[in-house]
């Protein structure tokens, strides 16, 4: 009962701790610890190895990430995590194998953040077919929220999601890091 009762904060306490061991890496894919810490909605997530195309050259493992039709189809990284402010920028890697560009909104928000969309920052981003490396300044995401400065030192989520997909289709993503 014990094992039942204390097995998942102790294992949710080891995934912060090998978030924070990584940083500046915030998720590569390759750890079955922080997988703990993603959450999904609309679709389906699993860690696979990378597509051809996706390669890296060392078997790096990535998210596969299944967007089905709903009103909003994603998946985010839960925080918390580790002192943001002094980095440049945050860096991700998507793979697409669609024919046809892809709109994916990427949000972030901090501990401070009231639910509410102004209060948070939101950007969409073309995936191209192919792999596509964004690059968000932290000084955009710290002037996000109406009002008031991002939290850098508090981030505690990230999502990504696509609105209203009218069908099916897979992304790849990797490389989440900061610089």
């Amino acid at each position: 009962l014990m094992v039942l009762v204390l097995g998942p904060p102790v294992l949710t306490s080891v995934a912060v701790a090998t978030r924070y061991l990584q940083f500046s890496r915030i998720e590569d894919f390759d750890s079955m610890w922080t997988a703990r810490l993603i959450s999904v909605g609309s679709g389906h997530l699993e860690i696979v190895d990378a597509p051809q195309g996706f390669q890296k050259g060392n078997g790096d493992r990535v998210a596969r990430m299944r967007f089905d039709p709903a009103e909003y189809s994603g998946w985010g990284l839960d925080g918390p995590y580790p002192d943001w402010s002094g980095l440049r920028e945050f860096t991700f890697e998507v793979y697409s194998d669609l024919t046809e560009p892809v709109r994916l909104v990427l949000r972030i928000h901090d501990r401070k953040h009231n639910q509410e969309y102004r209060d948070r920052f939101n950007t969409e981003l073309i995936v191209n077919p192919g792999v596509t490396v964004f690059h968000i300044p932290t000084a955009e995401i710290e002037r996000a929220p109406a009002g008031r400065r991002m939290d850098l030192a508090a981030i505690d989520g990230i999502g990504l999601f696509v609105v209203k997909p009218k069908r099916s289709f897979v992304l790849y993503f990797d490389a989440f890091r900061l610089e």
